[in-house]
């Protein structure tokens, strides 16, 4: 699959408008709270997209080793929508203990990478292959949500994307988003963000935009 030929040097669009969060972040939130998971009060302070964003970056970059991720991975699923409820819903529910070790592992991977290289890219990739053995009812979709979070951290706007099934079926021509092709589609999304000249996160915004606009 090729690259559109759109113009790449535009703005970075915003996620939803500057009103309100989209329906699946507030269902979401609904969901979280009738299973005591999350306080609806949490979100007073947030009002769109932009904002729960700058909220999940803001508690990433304080987070200490030892933390409890627990309400960092919570913001994250609702930031996903509703695609991301299965955690919660299927197989009797979240469970922490079947969760945190291995969320612990993850963002521990992503806040230790310093430099976006061939040996951090296939670190990462292992940290999310052992997360998707070991949890069950998220997938790469979101796992790859949560790595481009912490990755922040480290390496900013240059955080590995988000692969999901609108960039598979629009620029992998797969009809889900797998391992099988997560290394294939970072190094297609890091070759062409270099070529434009402009980073990774604002490379991903602009695809999504305009694949979900066709």
């Amino acid at each position: 699959m090729c690259f559109p030929n759109i113009n790449y040097q535009v703005p970075v669009p915003i996620l939803g408008n500057l009103q309100e969060l989209p329906s699946g972040p507030r269902g979401m939130v609904t969901l979280l709270t009738n299973r005591n998971l999350f306080h609806l009060g949490e979100m007073d302070a947030i009002n769109n997209m932009e904002e729960l964003e700058a909220d999940i970056i803001q508690r990433i970059e304080v987070f200490q080793v030892g933390d409890n991720p627990l309400d960092i991975f919570h913001r994250i699923q609702i930031w996903g929508g509703l695609t991301g409820r299965s955690i919660y819903t299927r197989d009797g529910g979240f469970r922490e203990e079947n969760v945190t070790p291995y969320y612990n592992d993850l963002l521990n991977t992503c806040i230790g990478i310093n430099e976006l290289n061939q040996p951090a890219i296939h670190q990462v990739f292992n940290a999310i292959h052992d997360f998707n053995v070991n949890v069950r009812n998220i997938g790469i979709p979101f796992i790859t949500k949560h790595t481009r979070f912490w990755l922040t951290r480290s390496l900013g706007d240059n955080a590995l994307p988000i692969y999901d099934k609108v960039m598979a079926q629009n620029l992998m021509g797969r009809r889900n988003a797998t391992e099988a092709n997560l290394l294939l589609y970072w190094q297609r999304m890091i070759n062409k963000a270099q070529y434009e000249g402009i980073t990774l996160v604002a490379l991903e915004r602009i695809l999504f935009h305009y694949y979900q606009n066709l």
